[in-house]
């Protein structure tokens, strides 16, 4: 007697395409190399039992998303938010939508910094003067008389170059 093996069980997903972009988005694919049909106006999409506890994982925990407009994106590629990373986006109405994993948003927050500066007016003012402010963009807010400079972490690293080129700054002097 000829023995055969149980066939696989598939789960099928019908999408629309309003759901197909939701799942790309939140990247309830990742990970999985999947292929589709189209039933009319309907996404089928066959997973196999794995790639269907894959799927329901990454519904439940869809890792970061981030939205990004035009200008914030060509803000996070000049200050490098993103070096190391290999990171997915899709862009929908000029929207840059990036999906990371948990890994990659640690490391996202590494490159994004969160840097701050506070200095007299004295400081800011000696430091403009020994230029250790070149290549970095600088937004800064005034409280309680002093100068607080915001920089990810790629601006700080430029940032101690430039100081170090600089040398000894009078004002920057601690006891």
């Amino acid at each position: 007697m000829a023995s055969t093996s149980p066939k696989p069980k598939v789960y099928v997903l019908e999408l629309t395409e309003q759901e197909w972009k939701d799942n790309q988005q939140m990247g309830a694919f990742a990970g999985m190399k999947i292929s589709y049909t189209m039933e009319g106006e309907k996404y089928k999409i066959e997973l196999t039992a794995e790639q269907y506890e894959k799927y329901k994982k990454n519904c439940e925990n869809p890792g970061y998303v981030l939205k990004l407009s035009e200008e914030e994106w060509q803000e996070h590629q000049a200050n490098a938010m993103f070096a190391g990373l290999k990171i997915s986006y899709t862009v929908d109405n000029g929207v840059y939508v990036v999906r990371m994993s948990d890994e990659q948003y640690e490391e996202y927050k590494k490159n994004s910094g969160g840097y701050s500066l506070c200095l007299t007016t004295e400081q800011y003012e000696e430091l403009q003067k020994y230029n250790v402010f070149n290549g970095i963009n600088i937004t800064y807010t005034m409280q309680n008389g002093n100068y607080v400079i915001k920089m990810t972490n790629a601006e700080y690293q430029i940032y101690l170059k430039n100081r170090q080129v600089a040398g000894p700054i009078t004002s920057m002097q601690y006891n």
